[in-house]
């Protein structure tokens, strides 16, 4: 077991944890648990707290590190329909959450890695995020086409187009023929919901678009 494991156990390993460990045990101990179920609990707790701290100790994203707890998801649920001691829908729903938690944990690594980036890459996301910011505050003066915006910003293209993309992808900026423009919202709470709506569903499916879109979002 390597060192960042260790140092990531001693961490979660508390007082506070082992007191509340001991906690739940006793409590399903004092309504009477079968063993079957105090053992999956305990299972259950094991196989979360073992998640958070590997994920602790390599930095996983959040995405891969909720794979781990939702692959309890898919074991529910096939054990559910082999044994057939709930209702079908119960074990088939755990199923297609556990899948899908695990499918876009499966397209996160692929497009973007297991790992948060390392901190000697913070200083390029920073400006990245500065790079977004002036093209946006540019946009609301005037729209400009992606030409205009580079020779008047004088900007790195890479940056530029991730900027561009990013203010698309967040639908704040739309392209009016060879021209950016900023999407003039409306506040009221039917269009908010539509947009969370929107963002809700963009978000289910990713792990499909991405692929459809071949890992860009400025198609």
């Amino acid at each position: 077991m390597s060192h960042r494991v260790l140092d990531a156990l001693r961490t979660r390993c508390n007082g506070s944890t082992l007191l509340g460990v001991a906690v739940v045990v006793a409590v399903l101990w004092v309504f009477d648990v079968s063993p079957t179920s105090l053992a999956t609990t305990l299972m259950v707790a094991g196989i979360t707290g073992t998640t958070s701290v590997v994920a602790d100790a390599y930095d996983l994203r959040d995405s891969v590190e909720r794979a781990g707890i939702a692959s309890l998801g898919i074991f529910y649920g096939v054990s559910g329909v082999v044994l057939g001691e709930e209702p079908v829908w119960l074990p088939a729903g755990l199923f297609a959450l556990g899948g899908w938690f695990v499918l876009d944990a499966l397209q996160t690594i692929r497009h973007d890695g297991a790992t948060v980036p390392d901190d000697d890459r913070d200083g390029d996301e920073v400006y990245q995020s500065y790079v977004t910011s002036r093209v946006h505050e540019t946009l609301q003066d005037e729209p400009h086409t992606r030409r205009e915006l580079g020779e008047h910003l004088a900007i790195e293209e890479p940056y530029l187009d991730t900027a561009v993309a990013r203010l698309r992808d967040r639908e704040a900026v739309v392209k009016r023929g060879s021209e950016l423009r900023v999407v003039e919202r409306d506040t009221g709470w039917w269009a908010s919901s539509r947009r969370w709506l929107a963002r809700f569903v963009g978000r289910i499916s990713w792990p499909v678009t991405i692929e459809l879109s071949d890992g860009s979002s400025d198609s």
